[in-house]
């Protein structure tokens, strides 16, 4: 396992099986932390099956310790750690004692004075295994403040004031059960790569025993400057069920359009089986990823709102027209849904080639668009920019371009000729270079949308492996004047990153 160690959050670590990827990981790994953290120091160790991870928040004056217990967290890698709960379900009081007092020794032996997190791992046996001590609260210490009634951060500052623990160990009490998740600018389905973009829309909504520390503001930008977590979203209840259960409603009517997120992940994890009967490990994420997967297509209801949302407002017709049919063409990524809208007043129906749904509009207000769906009363946000349509209809998240009236692209049209990265970055690596066999593989007339930078510089890199003995030329090189189409390909490759 390589880890950086000026930071966390799974950036700069990766799990490396095999040896000859170790030299690309440590690459990466430096790479990613020099620009996370600003050191590219690495560790190096061996990597465990070790199924928990818990985090013991203690606080320490000169004259007194004392450990508000912690956190078990579910952490894959190398995506980020998805979040976490207290108590820990396979934590016995006995063993919770033991590590908490495992904490306080860590944080003595050094004359540590202020708050701070100390780290172990727990295997099945239930022996633990110390791993690192951060010396601050953590992204978790919410839950632990909701289950002992605590204000962490104003321990943290009396104490940095000269001020005794307000309490001792013996008062600090434990109750209920709390969980917390992450929402992410992410996406999910194409390895965890952090998002930027615009918060068209940005609405939680806080119930009894719910909690989201967050700085989002409608109308800002998600910029590659910053961590890409968004909000920390924590419920509290009497037992893991009910927090459970509670956690997925508060998602459920968490919205952000403009950015994708890692919403809907968040929410299939969370109400898996095996999640709710307390057999969650750090191993969760890819021994379910199948059944974490987003699905390939948006369910039909979130389409058929959208479709709504977009004839409703239209100028042309309105929802006091007479009765009337629209098509409606949405574009997802590559996909084309076509879909027939009917008509009459707040009456909708909604029919695609082999599906139909009946709709009953009861507030159609930018954002909001709340109806009845076949007799089942939804609530959905929405934001339309142009002909880009954003719809969270609450089971997902959707991105479209209304396409309806847009020419078809024929075969030999021409491509837009510009590569886009799949996320902010740094170029540190150029895997293509001038030469005839580049430009002969190199399809200016390729038709479609703007391509992939990660699928091209694969392409392109798989091609320049198979000649190992060429060396790298510049674009400078008097050869590649005869090959413009290629130079023009490495000059925007540079100019987009």
């Amino acid at each position: 396992m390589i880890k950086a160690s000026a930071g966390g959050g799974g950036r700069g670590m990766r799990l490396v099986t095999q040896t000859d990827q170790l030299d690309a990981a440590l690459k990466s790994a430096r790479s990613e932390a020099e620009n996370a953290f600003g050191s590219g120091e690495l560790i190096l160790k061996k990597p465990s099956s070790i199924p928990a991870m818990w985090k013991s928040r203690c606080s320490a004056t000169a004259t007194a310790t004392s450990s508000t217990w912690g956190t078990g967290l579910l952490d894959p890698a190398p995506p980020p750690e998805s979040g976490g709960r207290s108590p820990l379900a396979r934590l016995s009081p006995e063993l919770r004692q033991r590590m908490g007092e495992s904490a306080v020794a860590v944080a003595q032996l050094v004359n540590y004075v202020g708050a701070g997190t100390v780290e172990f791992l727990l295997d099945e046996s239930g022996d633990y295994y110390f791993l690192e001590m951060n010396t601050r609260l953590q992204v978790e210490h919410p839950v632990t403040e909701l289950v002992t009634g605590l204000d962490l951060v104003e321990w943290q500052l009396r104490i940095a004031a000269g001020e005794p623990l307000p309490l001792q160990q013996h008062q600090v009490q434990l109750k209920g059960h709390a969980i917390e998740v992450r929402l992410y600018a992410e996406d999910p389905a194409n390895q965890f790569l952090p998002q930027t973009g615009p918060v068209h829309v940005w609405h939680w909504e806080q119930l009894p025993g719910t909690r989201a520390d967050h700085g989002v503001l409608p109308g800002t930008d998600i910029s590659p400057f910053y961590d890409p977590m968004l909000a920390k979203m924590i419920t509290h209840a009497s037992d893991r069920t009910t927090a459970i259960r509670k956690l997925d409603r508060l998602l459920e009517n968490t919205v952000l359009l403009g950015t994708k997120t890692n919403k809907g992940f968040l929410r299939r994890l969370i109400t898996q089986a095996d999640f709710i009967q307390q057999g969650a490990t750090t191993a969760f994420i890819p021994q379910h990823e199948a059944a974490l997967a987003e699905p390939a297509t948006p369910d039909f209801r979130s389409l058929a709102l959208a479709a709504v949302a977009w004839v409703g407002l239209s100028p042309m017709p309105s929802l006091h027209s007479a009765q009337r049919r629209v098509p409606v063409t949405l574009q997802l990524n590559q996909h084309k849904h076509r879909l027939e809208v009917h008509h009459q007043g707040s009456q909708f129906s909604v029919a695609s080639a082999d599906q139909h749904m009946t709709i009953q509009v009861h507030v159609l207000d930018a954002p909001r668009l709340i109806a009845s769906c076949d007799g089942i009363r939804r609530n959905a946000w929405f934001h339309i920019e142009g002909h880009n349509l954003y719809m969270d209809a609450g089971d997902s998240c959707i991105h479209a371009t209304v396409a309806t009236h847009a020419p078809a692209l024929k075969a030999d049209a021409a491509g837009s000729g510009r590569l886009l990265a799949p996320m902010d970055g740094n170029l540190v690596d150029l895997l293509v270079e001038p030469g005839p066999e580049r430009a002969e593989r190199h399809h200016p007339g390729r038709a479609g949308s703007d391509e992939d930078g990660a699928s091209v510089a694969g392409r392109y890199g798989r091609h320049r492996g198979q000649h190992p003995g060429r060396q790298r030329r510049s674009t400078e090189d008097p050869s590649a004047d005869s090959h413009p189409e290629t130079s023009v390909l490495i000059g925007r490759i540079r100019a987009c990153f």
